[in-house]
């Protein structure tokens, strides 16, 4: 099983010097809703976890690492 850690968004955005405020205008979603992602208070769609990617100029493997659980 693939267990989501703390993810990268915000200091990818805080390392490419972008604002929420710029990252909501190159994305659609809405600011509060990525400071909930970038605060792990919400999980992001596949589909909203792309358009970061993409926005931010890197992979969604890079904002969201994932360890593997093999403990089954």
């Amino acid at each position: 099983m693939r267990v989501i850690r703390e993810n990268m968004v915000r200091a990818v955005r805080r390392q490419k010097g972008i604002t929420i405020r710029q990252l909501h205008e190159a994305t659609g979603i809405s600011p509060s809703y990525i400071y909930y992602i970038e605060t792990n208070r919400k999980v992001p769609s596949i589909y909203h976890a792309q358009k970061l990617a993409r926005a931010l100029d890197t992979t969604v493997d890079i904002l969201f690492p994932y360890d593997n659980d093999n403990d089954n």
